[in-house]
């Protein structure tokens, strides 16, 4: 009996150490083997001063098993989106050779850029020239990017940058030769299409529903936001809001036939959902103050992340109903499911520095662990694509 309480303190004490240590981060909540690779970005102090990014296997130590992929005190790569061949990374760039050891993105005009996954062939898209570009993803057949674009210095601080009115913007890629890829063939010489010119908004995190279709968030400069929807065919731009609603951050299902975004009226905000063809709108049954973070699955599983004022949680919507997959106090964004939809990556916040931590969650509900350790603040990832 002796034995067996030494046993017992022994695993409090642990557990008393690990909680002081990380909070009630996410752990491993059963042993089993786990596919995939994770593409991030991430700030991570004791390293640079600026952006980096890395990849980690699913099961690698967080602090031993990613590998650097970009990124020095000179050059910064975030928000990463790959190509469905999983060949290389399209990411928002940063350079600034007049100064060395930092970049100063409040001050640095950014580009659109694309490299290897291994980190070579950075290769621009855009050029500081041209303006500001960045938020980019690519169309579904590829062919072309969109994203913020900013032409002008409009909070007249001197620079183009990411704080300057953005409009909506695509251009048309070059064509990745199938017998020998290389990420510089992406490239061309076609000029930047402005979608959007003289409206009173300013685009956020824009995204292909289908190649004609794009979808963002419009931000009024009194800060007041509706989801847009551009035709490309016909130059026509659409508000998706319930009547005498606000909308943001819409999030595009695998199909690009529906769009879930937060809803906000003066008295109350919630989750809905916006179907593209029947034009009609459908209220999420999940309770808790929304957190503007959606994800779908390639079946058509829907993930939310909301908070009931103490707790964070993922929900899950699918066939069977909604049922919670991730609980804890910690805030909770980012979410976004494996090619597969058998696994679901999500950032939770350390609740001090540096920031945000990269963990994933089998739908099971039989492994809920971290992959990226609390030394580096995560900006944004993205999954590679299986073979």
């Amino acid at each position: 009996m002796q034995k067996f309480k030494n046993k017992t303190l022994l695993c409090i004490t642990l557990v008393l150490l690990l909680t002081a240590v990380l909070g009630t981060a996410p752990l491993v909540t059963a042993h089993g083997s786990l596919h995939g690779m994770l593409i991030y970005t991430a700030n991570v102090p004791s390293v640079s001063t600026s952006e980096l990014m890395f990849s980690i296997e699913l099961g690698n130590d967080p602090d031993n098993g990613r590998t650097l992929i970009a990124g020095d005190n000179s050059i910064s790569t975030a928000y990463p989106r790959l190509t469905n061949n999983g060949l290389a990374i399209l990411a928002q760039v940063f350079l600034d050779s007049s100064n060395p050891e930092f970049i100063d993105q409040n001050t640095t005009t950014p580009v659109v850029g694309v490299l290897a996954t291994d980190g070579t062939g950075l290769t621009p898209l855009t050029t500081v020239a041209e303006g500001a570009a960045f938020g980019a993803s690519f169309s579904p057949d590829e062919r072309q990017i969109v994203f913020a674009y900013a032409n002008a210095d409009t909070d007249n601080d001197g620079a183009i940058t990411i704080h300057d009115t953005a409009h909506l913007a695509v251009k048309e890629l070059g064509q990745l030769d199938p017998l020998n890829p290389a990420p510089g063939q992406l490239a061309s010489s076609s000029r930047i299409r402005m979608l959007t010119r003289n409206e009173d908004f300013s685009v956020d995190k824009p995204a292909f529903l289908t190649d004609d279709l794009i979808v963002f968030t419009g931000i009024k400069p009194d800060a007041s936001t509706t989801v847009y929807l551009y035709n490309v065919a016909s130059s026509s731009l659409t508000p998706l809001a319930p009547v005498g609603a606000q909308s943001r951050n819409p999030a595009v299902s695998q199909d690009g036939n529906q769009i879930a975004m937060e809803v906000s009226t003066i008295t109350e905000n919630y989750d809905a959902v916006y179907d593209v063809e029947s034009k009609t709108w459908s209220r999420l049954p999940v309770t808790g103050m929304p957190d503007n973070s959606f994800a779908w699955s390639v079946d058509g599983t829907l993930a939310i992340a909301i908070s009931n004022g103490s707790m964070w949680q993922i929900q899950i919507l699918d066939g069977t109903g909604l049922r919670t997959l991730v609980e804890i106090p910690q805030k909770i964004s980012g979410l976004n499911f494996s090619p597969d939809g058998r696994v679901l990556a999500y950032l939770w916040d350390f609740d001090g520095p540096p920031g945000n931590v990269l963990a994933v969650a089998t739908l099971d509900g039989g492994y809920d662990a971290s992959v990226t350790s609390p030394d580096s603040d995560i900006i944004d990832y993205d999954w590679v694509p299986e073979d």
